[in-house]
């Protein structure tokens, strides 16, 4: 199953490849604020310029 895999790695990675990033959009990530989980503080985002930042999506419906 590793060539399977490895196949399907290649793929996926071929299919990144044609997706191109729209990047006409104005200004960037650090301009935005986010709350904390609980809601008692807001984090302006370019207060974490610099540093290694995991943004989760989370959905529901």
């Amino acid at each position: 199953t590793r060539p399977r895999a490895r196949g399907l790695l290649l793929l996926l990675m071929l299919l990144l490849e044609m997706y191109r990033c729209d990047s006409s959009g104005d200004g960037t990530i650090y301009r935005y604020q986010a709350k904390t989980l609980n809601g008692s503080q807001t984090v302006r985002l370019d207060s974490l310029r610099g540093r290694s930042v995991l943004f989760v999506n989370v959905a529901t419906y």
